[in-house]
């Protein structure tokens, strides 16, 4: 457990520390994995030794016609409407608190204990289905949750405008989606990189991993240097809170 704690705090102090936060934009970076479809309760990772602090991550999700239809049910990173409403319920009607990321942040820095049957729930990459589907179930509920959004997808985004939401396909939320989401006060939203999810060119493959590995740079004939590739992932962070906060 206390590796498990430890790993959280790491997690999120080296990205506060990193840009500095103290304004309403900050990285959310702390990993789970998405609830057991199969399990009656929503149980994933834990902050501390006492059980508190319970992470659950989402991603996306589809109505129940569309998870069945297109074959989730083995995807760790898509869950049903139903299954959310259901892990939702599970925590209002328990007794579990919800805190935001920010606020986790709040009690941890001032080594404060966390409420019993603490609950911080997440979203990664900002898909326009936690505005379409998991806001009105957060709302009615009253739990709050933090949503760490992919920057350059959402300034790339137009469905929210200027089409009807398509559950088949996987948009990202719009900035009138988010500042709705955020002004209810129940959701908050953080940094999930600028364009983190991008591919670069590795000097073995064309497709490696952005924050992972190292890019090759053709023009000079060879790969980034530790300094380069340093340089190249604070920028990519600095600008997603520059543009969050903005």
């Amino acid at each position: 457990m206390r590796k498990k704690r430890n790993l959280f705090l790491v997690l999120i102090f080296s990205f506060l520390f990193l840009f500095g936060i103290s304004g309403s934009a900050f990285a959310v970076t702390a990993s789970g994995s998405l609830s057991d479809a199969y399990t009656d309760t929503p149980v994933l990772d834990t902050v501390d030794g006492n059980g508190n602090g319970v992470v659950l991550m989402y991603h996306h999700l589809v109505p129940d016609d569309v998870y069945a239809s297109a074959n989730y049910t083995k995807s760790n990173a898509v869950i049903s409407v139903s299954q959310f409403e259901q892990e939702m319920a599970y925590l209002a009607n328990n007794g579990y608190t919800t805190l935001t990321m920010s606020e986790v942040n709040t009690y941890l820095r001032n080594h404060l204990p966390l409420p019993e049957k603490t609950v911080v729930i997440t979203f990664d990459d900002g898909y326009e289905s936690n505005y379409v589907y998991a806001f009105p179930i957060l709302q009615k509920y009253q739990l709050k949750a933090t949503i760490a959004v992919i920057v350059k997808s959402s300034l790339d985004e137009v469905s929210g405008s200027n089409g009807a939401y398509n559950p088949w396909k996987q948009s990202h939320l719009t900035f009138n989606q988010m500042r709705e989401m955020q002004e209810s006060g129940l959701v908050e939203f953080g940094s999930h990189s600028y364009d983190g999810h991008a591919y670069i060119t590795t000097e073995t493959s064309a497709f490696g991993k952005f924050f992972v590995h190292r890019k090759y740079l053709s023009d000079l004939g060879r790969s980034e240097t530790y300094d380069e590739y340093f340089t190249r992932i604070n920028d990519d962070l600095r600008m997603s809170k520059y543009i969050l906060e903005k």
